[in-house]
C-alpha cells in the first residue's frame, strides 16, 4: 500500500516528529503516538524519521495511514456481535448505519469497554478499526447519541468517507429527526410548533447536566428561517438549533418531532426541559415518570449526502418503543 504524504505547513516550525503528528491528529494520545512512531515506517523528505527528527515548513511527511488508524482504536471488539445485535439499516463500501438500542454507549471511554455500539460495528465491519475519527476510540463514528437514546447511528467505513461526512456535518448537511414523548405540566401543554436557538452551554454537577445560558423560542418559525435570521451572530459564539413540532397528545403526554443538524451533548433533552416539557423517563432533566420507563427519545430519521456519490440518503429506524407508549401516538398519519 502506498504511503500517505502530508506537506508540513507554516505552523510546523522545527517541530519534533511526535509533536507534528499530535498537532495533525488531535485525537491521537501521546502514548499511542509514541507507539506508532516506534513501530511504523515514517519518512521525512524520503528519509526514515527517528525519535528526535524535526519537521520544518514544506517538509514531506509520509506514513502508512492504515497503521496510524489502528492506533485510534485501542480496544477490542467482542468475538461475536451476537451479544448486542443492532439491525443494520444501511450498508455499502463507504457507510454503515445501525439501529442503536437504548442502554449502551456509542463508543468506549477506555480500552476495556467492549460492550459498545462501536465494538459491535467493528465486529460487523473490521475496516472501521483503521478509520481515524473525531476522537480516540471513535473510529468512523460520525456522531454520538446518548446512552439511553435509541435510533440511527452512522459509521464511515473508510477515512475518505469519514472526511466527507465530517465536512457535511460542519456544513449542517446531515439532518436528524428525533421522536420524543414529553411531559406537560398542568395548564402548560406543548401545542405549538416552533424553533429553538441557544448558546453558551454549561455543564453542571457530577452528572454533567447541560444548561444553555441563552435560549430563545421562536413560535411558528422553521429551523431554516431561524438559522438564516441568526446567521452571523456574536463573534466566537456558536449557536445551536432545533425545530420542535407536537404531533399528538395523550393525557399529560405529547409526542414531539424534533429536527436538528449538529448538536451539543444532551441538546434535545436540555432544550425540551428548559421549555418546561422534559422527555419522559429523563430524570436528569426533571421527568416525573416512574423509573423503568426509559428515556423516550429516538433518532428516527437521518438524511445525509452519500460520502462517495453525493446522492442524498434517507435512513429510517422504526420507533416502536416511542409510539407504543400511548395508543394515540400510533398510526401512519402521525409518522408521515
Amino acid at each position: 500500500m502506498p504511503l500517505k504524504e502530508i506537506i508540513a505547513g507554516a505552523e510546523a516550525m522545527n517541530l519534533r516528529i511526535d509533536q507534528f503528528f499530535l498537532r495533525a491528529f488531535p485525537a491521537l494520545s501521546r502514548s499511542r503516538c509514541r507507539e506508532f512512531l516506534a513501530s511504523s515506517l515514517v519518512l521525512v523528505n524520503g528519509r526514515r524519521a527517528r525519535k528526535g527528527t524535526r519537521v520544518q515548513p514544506g517538509d514531506r511527511v509520509a506514513f502508512d495511514e492504515a497503521v496510524l488508524g489502528s492506533f485510534f482504536a485501542d480496544f477490542a471488539p467482542p468475538a461475536s456481535p451476537a451479544s448486542i445485535p443492532p439491525p443494520v439499516l444501511y450498508r455499502d463500501d463507504a457507510l454503515l448505519a445501525v439501529d442503536k438500542p437504548p442502554g449502551i454507549d456509542c463508543a468506549p471511554l477506555k480500552a476495556a469497554d467492549t460492550g459498545t455500539l462501536l465494538s459491535v460495528a467493528i465486529a460487523l465491519e473490521p475496516r472501521l478499526s483503521q478509520v481515524v475519527g473525531w476522537r480516540q476510540r471513535e473510529s468512523g463514528l460520525v456522531y454520538r447519541i446518548d446512552r439511553d437514546v435509541s435510533g440511527v447511528v452512522l459509521f464511515a467505513v473508510t477515512r475518505q468517507s469519514f472526511l466527507a461526512l465530517a465536512s457535511a456535518s460542519r456544513k449542517d448537511e446531515i439532518g436528524k429527526t428525533y421522536l420524543a414523548v414529553v411531559e406537560n405540566r398542568p395548564g402548560r401543554k406543548l401545542d405549538r410548533a416552533g424553533s429553538i436557538s441557544a448558546s453558551d452551554p454549561q455543564l453542571q454537577g457530577k452528572s454533567r447536566r447541560v444548561v444553555f445560558r441563552k435560549l430563545a423560542y421562536h413560535p411558528g418559525r422553521s429551523l431554516e428561517e431561524v438559522r438564516v435570521k441568526l446567521r452571523g451572530g456574536a463573534r466566537g459564539r456558536r449557536t445551536y438549533f432545533a425545530q420542535v413540532e407536537p404531533l399528538r397528545h395523550a393525557g399529560p403526554l405529547t409526542l414531539v418531532r424534533v429536527r436538528i443538524t449538529r448538536a451539543f451533548r444532551h441538546q434535545i433533552r436540555s432544550f425540551l426541559a428548559m421549555l418546561g416539557h422534559p422527555v419522559v423517563g429523563d430524570g436528569m432533566y426533571g421527568s416525573r415518570a416512574e423509573e423503568g420507563t426509559g428515556v423516550m427519545l429516538h433518532c428516527w430519521k437521518v438524511q445525509c449526502p452519500h460520502p462517495a456519490s453525493g446522492k442524498t440518503l434517507d435512513i429510517e429506524s422504526r420507533p416502536e418503543r416511542i409510539v407504543g407508549l400511548a395508543e394515540a401516538f400510533r398510526g401512519p398519519e402521525v409518522l408521515r
